[in-house]
C-alpha cells in the first residue's frame, strides 16, 4: 500500500481493494471492511468503484456496459464488452 514511503495507493478503500485505515470509514462505494478488504454485501457486485446490484452475466464478446453485469470466462469489461 506504499506505507512508509510517502506514497498512498489511490485505490485504497475502493470495493475489492484493501481497507484505507487512514480514513473513516475505511471503505467507500457502499463496501464494508472485512478481513482488511473492502467487500460488497450480498447481492451486490463491483461496478465502477461502487457496490451495485447484480444484474446478470456476460460471456466474452457480449456487452457489459450496464452496471452490475459480471464478465465470465476469465474476461474483463473493456470498452463496454467482455474481453
Amino acid at each position: 500500500n506504499g506505507a512508509g514511503n510517502g506514497i498512498r495507493n489511490a485505490n485504497l478503500g475502493a470495493p475489492g481493494q484493501e481497507c484505507d485505515f487512514l480514513t473513516s470509514p475505511p471503505c467507500r462505494g457502499g463496501s464494508t471492511c472485512i478481513d482488511s478488504r473492502c467487500l460488497c454485501g450480498n447481492g451486490l457486485v463491483i461496478g465502477q468503484e461502487s457496490c451495485v446490484p447484480y444484474s446478470g452475466d456476460a460471456n466474452p464478446g457480449e456487452p457489459c456496459g450496464n452496471a452490475g453485469v459480471v464478465c465470465r470466462g476469465g474476461s474483463s469489461c473493456i470498452n463496454q464488452y467482455c474481453a
